[in-house]
């Protein structure tokens, strides 16, 4: 018996011993405009401990510096040293990584942080991201460093886009937070109708809104949409959020439109990720910013030339809108 138990717990030191620390650096966050004063986390996950990825038979764990709160709020200090007039909340309710079950080479970490603005003990809602992101292997690249390094420049990235954002103008009490969507959302016309107001949103806040711009379309003999014009201007497809055509959705993206599905997860399209995006005229992918803080690192992926990092595939795939910001999510 003690022999048995002598082997459990060298077995467990094995274990241990080997599992390598990836540490979630945030980095500098200073805000430029001099005009926050305080960031404060809430970190409402029930599960502080964030999972684990196998690489190359290596086991990485994921952590702070810190605790998260922590971490982000001395990162915060350490970065503004001007006292500006706004608090900002950020709100953390899931961190967590893995490998994926049907190609454990495959990295990923499913995310939900969000940021407010605080004044007089309300919370007005800013952005947010939320999904499931990857990282697939590279010779040599690990690829738990690589998803990584995802979650920090998303972290980061929220954080300063947040800054000089302007928030929803609906107060949640801070009781209420963990149903910040539900009642963002029970304020949207588009969220309380079967019936759709047709015609062509230049944003997402005209979308859930339901106020379309004046403009007219055609479509080519092919049936694809063409020449949306204001009454003055055409309108570039690329300043379209999406049209709604026989109530149907039809989102605009940068080889044209794509229709928008409904099921248990929310309103998606099929397309291949880096259709996301449009080249320039010196061959860089523009529009990362279309898609917000997920779309930011598809389009950087997608200018790099590797095809095969995280999101940027040749295989079509479910893209998801966030309800809340319009921007794209992934789901799986």
């Amino acid at each position: 018996m003690k022999k048995a138990l002598q082997f459990v717990f060298l077995s467990l030191s094995i274990i241990t011993f080997s599992q390598t620390t990836e540490t979630i650096e945030i980095g500098k966050i200073k805000d430029k405009s001099g005009m926050t004063k305080s960031l404060t986390v809430i970190d409402s996950r029930t599960l502080k401990e964030m999972g684990t990825v196998i690489s190359k038979g290596d086991t990485y764990q994921f952590a702070f510096p810190k605790t998260a709160k922590d971490a982000i709020e001395t990162a915060f200090t350490e970065s503004n040293k001007d006292s500006g007039k706004n608090d900002i909340v950020l709100l953390i309710n899931d961190l967590y990584f893995f490998n994926d079950n049907k190609s454990p080479e495959i990295a990923k970490a499913k995310i939900s942080i969000a940021t407010f603005f605080k004044r007089n003990d309300k919370y007005f809602f800013i952005n947010r991201t939320d999904g499931i992101i990857s990282a697939s292997p590279v010779e040599g690249v690990n690829v738990a460093h690589t998803i990584n390094n995802k979650i920090s420049q998303l972290f980061k990235q929220l954080i300063l886009t947040s800054y000089n954002s302007v928030a929803v103008g609906i107060p949640i009490n801070e009781g209420s937070l963990a149903d910040y969507e539900n009642i963002i959302k029970n304020t949207y016309p588009v969220y309380k109708t079967e019936s759709l107001t047709p015609g062509v949103y230049l944003s997402f806040k005209s979308f859930v809104q339901q106020k379309p711009t004046p403009a007219t379309y055609r479509r080519d003999k092919d049936g694809d949409i063409k020449g949306v014009n204001d009454g003055t201007y055409n309108i570039k497809i690329s300043d379209i959020y999406c049209i709604v055509e026989d109530n149907k959705i039809l989102k605009a993206i940068p080889i044209g439109y794509k229709e928008v599905f409904k099921n248990e997860k929310g309103w998606y399209f099929e397309a291949i990720p880096a259709d996301l995006f449009q080249q320039s005229m010196n061959g860089a992918m523009i529009g990362g910013m279309t898609g917000g803080m997920v779309g930011a690192l598809i389009g950087a992926a997608a200018d790099s030339g590797k095809k095969n990092i995280g999101f940027v595939s040749k295989v079509k795939t479910q893209i998801y809108l966030d309800p809340l910001t319009g921007e794209y999510v992934f789901k799986d």
